[in-house]
């Protein structure tokens, strides 16, 4: 959800948006089997065959979350890839290009350099960290909020 304040005589009223979001999840047992396609596909198999709304869809391997233990940038790419690419191939590349893509993850201030390196990633989902508000302030200040 989206929050935009609007200004009309001198009150400040809030005007909603409302978007999807959709997790992938993926285990560590899926990961090494190379299933990760296979839960995609079937992750993706849920969005209606005439998907016109704002969608932001979350890449969340599970195995990574809270343990430190990040994908590396190349597999992250490759997943998101597959994900667009997928996607354009149910929808159109027009859908495509307008969905947000996210990832969550072992989101902290130290993996966030090298998180942002990965060009297909749109934002993160912080999990613990946001519960943090130094984390939380030193993760924004690195993706320069």
């Amino acid at each position: 959800t989206r929050t935009f304040w609007l200004r009309q005589n001198n009150n400040y009223e809030a005007a909603l948006w409302f978007t999807a979001l959709l997790k992938i999840k993926e285990t560590k047992e899926e990961k090494d089997n190379n299933q990760t396609h296979s839960v995609i596909d079937k992750q993706l198999s849920i969005l209606p065959e005439d998907l016109k709304n704002n969608l932001t869809i979350a890449y969340e391997p599970v195995w990574s979350i809270g343990s430190g233990d990040l994908p590396s940038n190349e597999y992250i790419e490759e997943v998101l890839s597959y994900i667009k690419n997928k996607l354009k191939s149910l929808y159109s590349d027009e859908i495509a290009e307008k969905v947000i893509l996210l990832y969550g993850g072992s989101v902290d201030e130290n993996s966030v350099n090298r998180l942002l390196e990965v060009k297909l990633i749109d934002g993160f989902l912080i999990g613990s960290a946001s519960a943090n508000f130094e984390a939380f302030k030193a993760i924004a200040e690195k993706i320069k909020l």
